[in-house]
C-alpha cells in the first residue's frame, strides 16, 4: 500500500512511512512539498477481491475541522463493496506530548484522484507487494 500510495502522490518529499499493523489495511507517509510535511493516511476496506477495480466508484469529500487526523476525508465507495479512505490531516502524528500542527498535504482534488485509483484492494497486484516490501522493509506503527 505504502509503494502505491507513494506513487500516487505529486512531488515533494516522502517521509515516515507506517502502518497500523501486519495484517491492517492502513498505511501513512508524510510528504513535504516545500511547505514542512504534512501527514496522509489512506486504508482500505470491504470485499476482498483480485486484481483492479471495476466500474467507477462514489467519491466523496469530507471536512472535519474539529479533527486534525482527519481534518479532510476523501472516501471512494466503489460498486464491489470496497472502500478506499484518505485522511489529510492538518497535524502531525502523536510525538508523546502532542499532535504538532502541519500544513495540508494534498488538496481536495489531488485526494480524490488517490482513493479513487482502480490499484486499491484488499488484495494488490504481486508487483506492488514486491516493490513495497522492497522500498519499505521496516516501518513504524501507529495507532
Amino acid at each position: 500500500m505504502l509503494v502505491l500510495l507513494e506513487g500516487l502522490l505529486p512531488a515533494g518529499r516522502t517521509s515516515a512511512p507506517a502502518k497500523t499493523g501486519p495484517r491492517d489495511l492502513h498505511v501513512q507517509l508524510y510528504l513535504d512539498r516545500g511547505k514542512g510535511p504534512g501527514m496522509i493516511r489512506v486504508s482500505v476496506s470491504g470485499e476482498t477481491r483480485t486484481g483492479p477495480r471495476t466500474g467507477t466508484p462514489a467519491v466523496t469529500v469530507d471536512s472535519l475541522p474539529d479533527n486534525c487526523i482527519q481534518s479532510t476525508v476523501a472516501r471512494a465507495r466503489w460498486p464491489d463493496g470496497l472502500t478506499v479512505q484518505a485522511d489529510l490531516a492538518t497535524c502531525l502524528a502523536w510525538d508523546g506530548r502532542r499532535n504538532p500542527p502541519a500544513p495540508r498535504a494534498l488538496s481536495t482534488d489531488e485526494a480524490r484522484a488517490i482513493v479513487a485509483d482502480p490499484r486499491w484492494g484488499t488484495t494488490m497486484d504481486a508487483g506492488l507487494v514486491r516493490a513495497g516490501a522492497d522500498r519499505f522493509p521496516h516501518v513504524a506503527i501507529f495507532s
